[in-house]
């Protein structure tokens, strides 16, 4: 396991110091980092054969938090415009939020179902409802895009909610018979972590005191995040804090209470929606492929079956359930620019 301690920084300290100011970083970009674990691991967690996959988990998840800088905005309003940039909310969108109602007296599942309709209906006051819908997912997790399991690259992470755009396409990988549904990474926007119980809270929530509590369960929190990508709303009871993760940083909000003022919330969701993929953290150049396109790759196998090697590939490529990605190069083909 690591022993890289983590460090959080302020934007004051930040500018002192080699890293870069995120206040002016290319947030939006994806860079490949050397040698750390978020570069080069997969889901398999093998650093230690003998140990449970529990253990195994735990111990990734620790050298995750372990790895990172975290980086803590002193406002939440600056987290927005540095992280998130956008317009602020229009005057009817903010008379029309809705209070969140949280069941705060019980343990965390039951924070779930208050704080779904809660996003929902800032999506609704948003205009967005028929666009995006947020789902309680922390059940069930991906079986669409299982991996390889030979490979050990199956991915179990279970967000706690997760909000998709609200397509048949997407409906159709993640509903469920029940309200819950399941975790469909191909389809995920951002994510909600919900803790209920203090000893695993992956932050301090409360101003004032020192942002990275220590502790194994709270590193192991803090690693759990980290598994995610671009944003995700990190939430102990009736506070929140908003983060922006990449292979560089955390970039993470002030705490503040989303119950007692939902507007900080209503500003991510009305920015989020209005924002291209890109803006929102997707590669513009890795799309989900178009039925037809699926379609031609997926009769790729059987093209090649005279070919072993490239027919086994291929043919693992296709795997049913196994979404399809088009990507997009732009570039001569070769030195000559001749084709």
């Amino acid at each position: 396991m690591a022993n890289k301690t983590p460090r959080t920084v302020s934007l004051q300290t930040l500018s002192r110091t080699k890293v870069q100011d995120p206040r002016v970083a290319r947030l939006h970009s994806s860079t490949w980092v050397s040698a750390k674990l978020s570069s080069f691991s997969n889901f398999r967690t093998a650093s230690i054969p003998s140990a449970s996959a529990e253990e195994q988990i735990t111990d990734r998840r620790i050298a995750l938090a372990r790895e990172m800088t975290f980086v803590e905005f002193p406002h939440v309003s600056e987290w927005l415009d540095t992280c998130l940039p956008g317009d602020d909310l229009p005057v009817n969108i903010r008379r029309s939020v809705v209070p969140f109602e949280v069941a705060l007296d019980r343990q965390e599942v039951g924070m779930y179902p208050g704080l779904c309709k809660g996003f929902n209906d800032l999506l609704t006051v948003c205009g967005m409802d028929k666009t995006f819908v947020m789902k309680i997912t922390g059940a069930h997790k991906d079986t669409v895009a299982r991996g390889a399991k030979e490979d050990g690259d199956e991915n179990k992470d279970r967000p706690d909610l997760v909000m998709y755009p609200d397509t048949d396409e997407a409906r159709e990988s993640f509903a469920i018979s029940d309200d819950p549904a399941r975790t469909i990474w191909a389809h995920s926007e951002f994510m909600i972590e919900a803790k209920y119980d203090l000893k695993l809270r992956p932050f301090s929530f409360d101003k004032g005191s020192a942002s990275l509590p220590d502790g194994q369960e709270q590193e192991k929190s803090r690693g759990q995040i980290l598994e995610c990508f671009a944003y995700i709303i990190s939430v102990l009871r009736h506070k929140a804090r908003l983060i922006r993760v990449d292979r560089t940083a955390a970039l993470v909000s002030e705490p503040f209470d989303y119950v007692e003022n939902p507007l900080p919330l209503a500003t991510f969701v009305y920015r989020y929606v209005n924002a291209s993929p890109a803006e929102r953290g997707f590669d513009p150049t890795a799309t989900l492929a178009t039925q037809d396109e699926a379609n031609i790759f997926r009769a790729l196998p059987a093209r090649y079956s005279n070919d072993p090697t490239l027919h086994s590939v291929l043919r693992k490529a296709t795997t049913p359930g196994w979404p399809i990605f088009k990507l997009s190069i732009t570039g001569r083909w070769s030195s000559d620019d001749q084709p």
